[in-house]
């Protein structure tokens, strides 16, 4: 067995000048983020600090403080108290070999650390969704039927001292955090080493730092799984409808549920209905836009003012079940489609008509001139949905026998010409 040779000299010295292993503090930190080592002592002598009891990587006399190369992201607090000078440690940003042993010396008081960093590979989520964090070790191949000396752990918030959201210990699965119809391992990846945690109806507050451990001698010694960590960032469904259209969004309503409604952030929350199982109860100028059947919500109809975030929050506990952002685009008619360049057109094209005996011609090219700029302002949005053109560029010319219109296109930001095509002649 290999033997860690910086580690067992820490310990040894630890036993030494500590009457516990309580003073050792254990700290879990996230790769690239800021962990603090607080010691609250204060000291008037040098202030110290080694890494694995073999390195010494910060030293400060006074508010006078070097250190060494590699640990340029280490710093020693210069706070002060009565002339005395903090001990505290700071990291950032925290690399992933800042891990180990940290021993802080000042006036013969000695602050004890072991410091975990943590790479979480990152899920993301909607609100709503079935995820799977997960989760693999070296496992003995058994059989399935037998787990009496196999121990599994999750943890969530690691980083602040963890919380058990599942235990698997003598083959009973014990549940923590999560309900047990939200979470579960399956026992018959075992033999294969998958101790993956499964997540349905994924809420808000579920987002976080998830951890699992694992012992096939139950707790004697826990090792962690592979990966070492796992981020669940949990996200709003969002929605985009026309004004006017009804908009379906899956959920699983169990407890009575309020839904709220924010136009934008930091605007105030606004309450709009009260869901069941059964018939909502909502607010009066928001009667009848709510129904719920099949696991499903029904907006039956979204307007304009209608966009906004909805949050659905347990009507007991007040925990935020689903965050939905809603859109509504305005449908397309003639007065959106026709900038006022079109307008204009229209207009000069009529009143050349009226000048000359042409009318139904006119009109009839105009017509095909409306058809021919729509279809190719439909091809340039499916073909460069990003570009922004501006459609007011118009050139006319009136002669004594006829009047001749263009409409040129033009890109926004390069001013570069796309097309131009001519109205009539």
């Amino acid at each position: 067995m290999e033997v860690n040779v910086p580690s067992v000299l820490f310990l040894t010295f630890i036993l030494s000048t500590c009457p516990s292993a309580s003073c050792v503090k254990t700290k879990t930190a996230i790769l690239h983020e800021k962990v603090a080592l607080t010691c609250e002592k204060f000291c008037q002598g040098t202030r110290t600090w080694t890494l694995n009891d073999e390195q010494q990587v910060a030293k400060c006399e006074g508010d006078r403080c070097e250190y060494a190369d590699g640990f340029e992201n280490i710093r020693i607090s210069n706070e002060s108290s009565e002339g005395r000078m903090s001990l505290d440690l700071s990291l950032n940003p925290v690399e992933f070999n800042d891990q180990g042993f940290y021993t802080g010396n000042c006036d013969n008081h000695n602050c004890f650390y072991q410091l975990q960093v943590l790479a979480p590979e990152i899920v993301n989520a909607f609100t709503g969704d079935n995820v799977t964090l997960p989760c693999y070790a070296v496992t003995k191949k058994r059989n399935t039927k037998h787990y009496t000396n196999l121990y599994i752990l999750w943890e969530k918030n690691v980083e602040k001292n963890g919380e058990m959201v599942l235990q698997l210990k003598d083959g009973t699965l014990t549940y923590g955090l999560i309900p047990e119809n939200r979470g579960l391992i399956f026992k018959d990846g075992f033999k294969g080493g998958d101790l993956s945690l499964h997540l349905f109806n994924v809420r808000p507050s579920d987002e976080g730092i998830y951890q699992c451990h694992y012992s096939e001698r139950i707790e004697k010694e826990t090792f962690q799984g592979v990966p070492n960590s796992v981020w669940l960032r949990v996200q709003a469904r969002t929605f985009e409808v026309k004004d006017g259209d009804p908009l379906k969004v899956p959920v699983t309503i169990v407890d009575p549920v309020d839904v709220t409604f924010r136009v934008r952030d930091g605007a105030p929350e606004e309450t709009v209905c009260t869901l069941s199982r059964s018939q909502p109860q909502c607010a009066t100028k928001h009667d009848g836009r709510f129904a719920v059947e099949d696991a499903t919500l029904t907006f039956t109809q979204v307007s304009l003012p209608h966009s906004g975030v909805y949050f659905l929050s347990n009507k007991k506990t007040g925990e935020v079940l689903y965050i939905v952002s809603v859109t509504a685009a305005a449908k397309e008619s003639w007065i959106r489609l026709c900038p006022p360049t079109l307008i204009f057109v229209v207009i000069l094209h009529i009143i050349s008509c009226i000048s000359y005996p042409c009318l139904r011609t006119r009109f009839w090219n105009l017509h095909g001139f409306m058809a021919t700029w729509l279809q190719q302002r439909e091809r340039r949005n499916a073909s460069k949905p990003d570009e922004t053109v501006t459609y007011t560029q118009v050139r006319a010319s009136v002669g004594d026998v006829k009047v001749s219109v263009q409409v040129s296109e033009e890109d926004e930001e390069s001013g570069k010409t796309l097309s131009t095509i001519p109205v009539f002649e």
